[in-house]
């Protein structure tokens, strides 16, 4: 049986954070880990396009809405 990696499992809260969102994901995805990372981001009901962006920009986030 091989050696499994941990998960890394990283939340982030959204509430209208289109100006703020993407660059905290790129920076989540551009860590450099011997683990495998996991993305959940949980959007409040956003009024702005961020939930979309996520969606469309980042299709591994697991995106809650």
């Amino acid at each position: 049986m091989g050696e499994q990696h941990p998960v890394v499992s990283v939340c982030i809260a959204n509430y209208n954070g289109a100006d703020v969102i993407e660059q905290c994901l790129r920076s989540v995805c551009d860590q450099q880990v011997a683990a495998s990372i996991e993305i959940i981001v949980h959007d409040d009901a956003s009024s702005d396009n961020s939930a979309a962006m996520i969606q469309s920009g980042f299709p591994q986030a697991k995106l809650l809405v």
